[in-house]
Parts: structure tokens; sequence; C-alpha cells
């Protein structure tokens, strides 16, 4: 974060940023990106600004573990219990919380009908379990979790969901006609 970034701030004060691996070039440069990037928003704002990754996991999902040589963690997908659902999102909290960040747009907790590669599979209830359990454990490592997807049938799913990304839903409840996507 140099002059550039702050006359961004200066001349649009946004709310936050998602970082990609082409931001980073090692440990000390990320974090004294994220920290300037702070800062710039703090005096600009007198708010702190959310800053975020997608850091899901696996070989083409860890921008942050590959770029900063932390141990890469499994996809979703490969997780099958409550433990490691914890375990997993617990490691990358501690060090996107090192690096300096705040959130990550990671969580995919999807039904037995999708086949997203990287999301958690199988029952609805199940799925919910080891998503609350992630969410936990991102929330003990202060990182906000947002959901990409998730069961909105499930029981529970709303206590543990941050944020959740909403784009192309149709809510015809919420938006009071059939025709707003």
């Amino acid at each position: 974060a140099g002059p550039g970034t702050k006359t961004a701030f200066d001349q649009y004060p946004v709310c936050g940023l998602i970082y990609t691996q082409s931001n980073f070039m090692g440990k000390q440069q990320t974090a004294k990106m994220l920290s300037g990037t702070q800062t710039y928003s703090t005096q600009r704002s007198g708010l702190p600004i959310f800053l975020a990754i997608a850091e899901e996991g696996g070989t083409t999902g860890s921008p942050v573990a590959i770029t900063n040589t932390y141990k890469v963690q499994p996809f979703a997908s490969e997780i099958t219990s409550i433990e490691k659902a914890t375990q997993v999102a617990g490691e990358i909290g501690k060090y996107l919380k090192e690096e300096g960040f705040n959130m990550n747009f990671a969580l995919n907790a999807v039904t037995k009908n999708a086949n997203e590669k990287r999301a958690f599979k199988g029952e609805d209830a199940a799925i919910a379990k080891l998503a609350i359990a992630e969410t936990n454990a991102y929330h003990e490592n202060g990182i906000i979790p947002v959901f990409q997807t998730f069961p909105t049938n499930v029981l529970g799913i709303d206590k543990a969901t941050s944020c959740v990304i909403m784009e192309n839903v149709l809510n015809s409840k919420i938006a009071g006609s059939e025709d707003v996507v």
C-alpha cells in the first residue's frame, strides 16, 4: 500500500477490498501492504476496512498459503468430520490473521444435489454441522467467514453465518416481484 493506494482511498473510500494471489510477494510484503491499507482507510473514514481473500484450500484455492509458504489445507470436499473442519479453518484463520486479513470468502456448503468440487458434500444437516464448525473456528481466529454457498433450509446455519454472498438471486419475497434478479 503506497501513495497510489492512499490517493485512491482519498478519492473513493470503500468498505473493503478482496485480494488475489497476484497481490502477494511474500509474508513481509503482504503484512506491510495490508497494514498500510488499513491505516489509509482508518485515516480517511475513521473506520477499519474489510481486508478479504478467497482462501478455500487445495492447490488452486490457497493464494496466501502458496505464495507465503504456509501449509496448504484441504478443500472442503475432502473434509468429512467436525474435528477436521475445525482444524482446517483454524489453521487458515490463524495465518490469515497473522498476515493482516480479517475476512475470508471461502466457505462453501452446498446440498447433496450440487457438484461443486470445493464444497462440503452430503445431506443438508451434516453439511450445516461442518459449515458451523468451520465458521466458529474462523471467528475464534478473528476472521469473518463469508459463505459463497450454503443450505438455506437448515436450522441453525443462520446463527453461524456472518456474511453470505448474494448475487444473481431471485427472491420474490425480498424484491416484491418475480422479475427482479
